[in-house]
């Protein structure tokens, strides 16, 4: 059942790009990349952490090691770069959460 509603809403979403009038919304932008945060905080939010630390414990502790990791490369060589910290921060988030939502927080 929940294939079929994420199949359906991309097929929603690929007609909804060829309608011309849609896409050129002009804040489509602001309005994608709050929909993909709320989407991805409503999934977050059914997480069993019970579960999550029983079944994927390893898993949990790669991907906490690995941003922790990412972060502190990233700082240290933005730092040997002499990068301003606002350059820094962007690139950050655009590395992390990808560049639609770092250029929506820089705006």
């Amino acid at each position: 059942q929940s294939i079929a509603v994420v199949l359906g809403l991309t097929t929603l979403a690929i007609i909804g790009s060829i309608i011309r009038p849609l896409r050129e919304i002009p804040p489509h932008a602001p309005i994608g990349t709050y929909l993909i945060l709320i989407f991805c905080v409503s999934a977050g939010t059914m997480m069993d952490v019970a579960e999550l630390l029983d079944k994927g414990g390893v898993i949990l502790t790669f991907t906490t090691w690995s941003v922790v990791v990412f972060l502190v490369l990233h700082y240290l060589l933005h730092l040997i770069c002499r990068i301003d910290i606002d350059t820094t921060i962007t690139m950050s988030v655009a590395t992390m959460f990808g560049p639609g939502i770092a250029v929506g927080s820089w705006l």
